[in-house]
This record gives C-alpha cells, sequence and structure tokens, in this order.
C-alpha cells in the first residue's frame, strides 16, 4: 500500500481508512476485522463520540490487541451535547476513557453544519479550548466534519486555521455538498482532506442499479463499481484518507485490493469519462438522491426515513421477483417505522444535507409501497412471523 503523507504533520496515513462506525456490536467479529485491517496497512480508524458503544469497543479492542501505537484515532465531538464552556472538557474526557488512551490523534467537531453553531460554540470558548488541547498534547490535529453546501464549507474553512476537515464527497456527488468547489478551496489552504460515504451509503456499491453496473463492466469487466468509486477519489492529490465501513475480512481485502497502486493522477483520460456516462445513468434513474448518512433520525413518529427510501430506490429499477423481495424487505425492516406515519412536521428535512423535502418524498414512498397488500402482509407479519412491533 502507497501511503500518503500529510504535509501539514507530515504523517504517514493509509489511503483506505476504517469508519468503525459500522463495526457493529459484536465485540469478536470487530475483533477479527480490526486485526486483520491494521495488519494490512491500514492506519487510520475513525469513531465519533455519538456513535452508541463505538468508542468503548474500539478503545477495548486496540487496548487488548496492543494496536494503540500503530493506529491514528479519530473521534468527534456532538456539538449539540454542548450547553455550556465546561462541556467541552467533560465530553472530550468521555472519549478519552472510552477509548483508553490520553490523547487523541485527528479531533474533530462532529457535522459542523451552521455559521450559527459555530458561533454558539465559539461564544463557550471553543477556539481557545482547541488550542489548549493541541498545546497540551492531548489532541494533535483538529479538524471537523461536514454535511452541507460548498458555500458553508468555504466559510467554516476560513473561520479557523484547521488541521484537516472531514467531507462526504463521491463522483456521483461532486459537485453537491462540500463539492469540487469545496475541495480545491481546502486544498488551496493547505488542509487536507477526509472522505466519508465514498460509496454513498452502498448506493455506488452493492445497490448499485444494473443499468450503471453495465457501463462499468462495458470498460473494464474485472473491476467492481466499489473499486471504481474509490479508484476515482484516490486519483486526487487532495484527498488523504478514504473511510469505509468494513464488516467482514473479505470487504477489507477488496478494499485493499483497490488501494494498491491507486496513486494520483492513475486514471486515464477514457477512464474519467466513464464516470461521466455513469453518472448520467445514475441521475436518470434514481428517484430519491438520499445517501443513507441517517442524519434524519429524529422522526417524532419513528419513521425510518433512509430504509424507506433505500427500498423505494431500489425497487424503482428492479424487475420481475426482485421487486417483490424489495418489497418483502421494505415490510420486514419497518415494522411501525414506515412512510406512511409520516405526519408532515418536516422535522427531519432541518438535518438533511443534501436538503431533500423528505415529507413530500416520503408520500410518494407511500404511494408506491403501501397499498391494500402492503395492510395484510404487515399484519401477517407482526402476528405469524412475530416480528417486533
Amino acid at each position: 500500500m502507497t501511503y500518503r503523507e500529510n504535509k501539514r504533520n507530515g504523517d504517514r496515513l493509509s489511503p483506505l481508512a476504517y469508519g468503525f462506525m459500522r463495526a457493529g456490536r459484536d465485540a469478536e467479529a470487530a475483533r477479527v476485522v480490526l486485526r486483520h485491517a491494521v495488519a494490512s496497512g491500514i492506519n487510520y480508524i475513525d469513531t465519533a463520540y455519538m456513535y452508541p458503544g463505538n468508542e468503548e469497543l474500539l478503545g477495548k479492542l486496540l487496548e487488548e490487541e496492543g494496536l494503540r501505537n500503530r493506529v491514528k484515532i479519530a473521534t468527534k465531538l456532538p456539538p449539540q451535547s454542548v450547553k455550556k464552556s465546561e462541556d467541552f472538557e467533560r465530553l472530550f474526557c468521555t472519549s478519552l476513557k472510552r477509548l483508553r488512551t490520553d490523547y487523541i490523534d485527528y479531533y474533530l467537531i462532529h457535522n459542523l453544519n451552521g455559521i450559527k453553531e459555530w458561533e454558539r460554540l465559539c461564544s463557550l470558548g471553543l477556539r481557545e479550548w482547541l488550542a489548549d488541547l493541541k498545546s497540551s498534547g492531548r489532541a494533535i490535529n483538529v479538524g471537523f466534519s461536514f454535511h452541507g453546501n460548498s458555500d458553508l464549507f468555504i466559510k467554516l474553512v476560513d473561520f479557523h486555521d484547521w488541521d484537516f476537515a472531514m467531507v462526504q464527497y463521491n463522483y456521483l456527488d461532486e459537485h453537491t455538498q462540500a463539492g469540487r468547489k469545496g475541495v480545491d478551496h481546502a486544498a488551496s489552504k493547505n488542509i487536507p482532506l477526509m472522505i466519508m460515504t465514498p460509496l454513498r451509503g452502498g448506493v455506488l456499491a452493492d445497490k448499485m442499479p444494473d443499468e450503471a453496473v453495465a457501463v462499468f463492466k462495458k470498460h473494464n469487466a474485472d473491476r467492481s463499481p466499489a473499486d471504481w468509486a474509490l479508484r476515482w477519489l484516490w486519483n486526487q492529490p487532495e484527498i488523504l484518507t478514504v473511510l469505509s465501513g468494513m464488516r467482514t475480512i473479505d470487504e477489507v481485502n477488496a478494499n485493499i485490493a483497490a488501494a494498491v497502486g491507486a496513486t494520483c493522477g492513475r486514471l486515464t483520460t477514457d477512464e474519467l469519462a466513464v464516470y461521466d456516462e455513469v453518472r448520467e445513468t445514475m441521475r436518470r434513474i434514481t428517484r430519491v438522491p438520499c445517501t443513507y448518512c441517517g442524519y434524519c433520525r429524529v422522526c417524532p413518529k419513528g419513521v425510518d426515513i433512509p430504509t424507506c427510501f433505500d427500498a423505494y430506490n431500489q425497487r424503482s429499477v428492479a424487475k420481475g421477483f426482485r421487486r417483490w423481495h424489495i418489497w418483502y424487505f421494505y415490510i420486514h425492516r419497518t415494522i411501525n417505522k414506515n412512510a406512511g406515519r409520516c405526519n408532515g412536521c418536516r422535522m427531519c428535512e432541518k438535518h438533511c444535507p443534501q436538503e431533500i423535502e423528505i415529507a413530500k418524498e416520503l408520500e410518494s414512498v407511500k404511494r408506491e409501497m403501501e397499498g391494500i397488500l402492503f395492510r395484510f402482509a404487515r399484519f401477517a407479519a407482526r402476528k405469524i412471523m412475530r416480528l417486533d412491533k
């Protein structure tokens, strides 16, 4: 694996990073994958205070496997949990305790997506506290993660002398969210970027429609859609590392195989043109541009919005028996969390990085997925199959 140098501090980071959020709660399964990932050369692992049980599990495994000094840990401060200045220190120390370490390599303000939120945090002493974290060596690098648009990203970049930033970025979203404009601006400020959601929640991998997969296969039958997506990111020198939520050794091996030799500027003009063709295909057939990030999971009625949109998008391009399979998946996964429970309050829309009109789209999901048969099938799922209500 060819490591990439962080020009600001000399760190040599693996181009492929481990997004530990998706490790799940099975400690032994996570242990096997983590051990294999580090042995294979991955040395950047991302978690967050807000991921339930995630910091604790990572800290436990790193300590028990003796891997702490072989990796860089990234975790995040939850701004919504900061009500007074003392909360900065309380939350940070909790992360240290959970991770069983006395310092964090890369510390982020989690989902910093508003000027008012930034100003509120600064009024509580955020700048001074971050400076103290760095001077004391308890946080080596400080940055922020971001899901908003490019103009806001640029403003946040300019507000502080950040050491790095993390953005959602992939070839389908090249000109949305922080986008190419934001990536270029960060590069002009010498701010390295960590990339999250490189496969758009699986949409650019195993959930990719057959029509789009066919475009890739026409040009290279041996390269998977996920491989194509990762190579597009690694082709860009502005990007330091790319997070992937890997749950199995096979997934680790597949991503590492893609990383080997995937250096900057490696893609040819013909290969870059393939992405344009795939983008056009995807935009033509995708109904809701959801990335399944989960930030909309604040619904007072409990609607599982990402799952609703996932099933809706998949069924729109499925054929034959697979359409029924996806419908079954929708019923099974949305017992008491289906689109029809939406009351139109639009609370979720305030949290959507893609600025999707969620309430309107859920009405479409309801029309497509929740006909007369849906009610009978849901009743059967509850009473006969005894699925949890």
